[in-house]
């Protein structure tokens, strides 16, 4: 004759502590993946903005050096020039 109840009882996934996550669990995960995206993206920035100063530095330091030699190739043919007449 059945009863109603169960002849041996079957454990609930939600008693304590056998492996089931938390809400607390969840949230504490969520916010240190925040924190790590967070720092992520502080050191992307700070990445980016040293090679955008590198590459400030290296476009002026190129149009120095271009600037620099076409006053020399200016000098050089002026006195060459100077020279033919003489």
């Amino acid at each position: 004759m059945d009863t109603g109840s169960p002849s041996h009882a079957t454990a609930s996934p939600f008693t304590e502590n056998q492996g089931a996550v938390t809400i607390t669990e969840l949230t504490n995960g969520h916010h240190q993946v925040q924190k790590q995206l967070r720092d992520l993206n502080n050191e992307q920035r700070d990445t980016l903005e040293a090679l955008n100063h590198a590459q400030a530095s290296l476009t002026r330091a190129i149009r120095l050096a271009e600037q620099n030699y076409q006053r020399k190739r200016k000098a050089i043919l002026a006195n060459g020039h100077d020279k033919l007449e003489e």
